[in-house]
C-alpha cells in the first residue's frame, strides 16, 4: 500500500503530465489556427467566428478555393497525425495525462 508521501508524489506528478498535456493541447490548438488564418480567406474566418450562429456552409464552400481546402485538410492530417504519434510513442504521458485530467475535473465536481 502506498504511503501518504507516495500518493501525494503522484498527484504532484499527474498534475505536472496535465499541464504538460493541456500545454501541447494548446500548441496544436494554435498551429491549427495559424493554419487556417494562413490558408483561408478572411471573410471567411471572420464567419467562422460567428459559429453559434447559422451559417450558410454553401455561400462558405463557395468563398473558399478547392486547393486552399485541401492544404487545410493535409495540414490538418498532419497535426493528427503527430498528436497519434505522440500518444504512441509515450503511452505512459498519454494515459497519465488523461487520467490526471480525470482526476482533476473529479475533484472539481466535488
Amino acid at each position: 500500500m502506498a504511503t501518504q508521501n507516495e500518493i501525494a508524489q503522484l498527484k504532484e506528478e499527474i498534475e505536472k503530465l496535465s499541464k504538460a498535456v493541456e500545454s501541447l493541447q494548446k500548441e496544436k490548438n494554435e498551429d491549427i489556427k495559424k493554419s487556417l488564418e494562413e490558408y483561408l480567406p478572411k471573410d471567411v474566418i471572420e464567419e467562422l467566428k460567428n459559429l453559434p450562429q447559422k451559417i450558410d456552409l454553401e455561400k462558405l464552400k463557395e468563398k473558399i478555393p478547392e486547393e486552399k481546402i485541401e492544404e487545410v485538410k493535409e495540414k490538418s492530417k498532419k497535426i493528427i497525425d503527430s498528436l497519434e504519434d505522440f500518444t504512441k510513442n509515450h503511452p505512459a504521458v498519454a494515459l497519465i495525462g488523461a487520467f490526471g485530467i480525470g482526476y482533476l475535473i473529479g475533484k472539481i465536481k466535488k
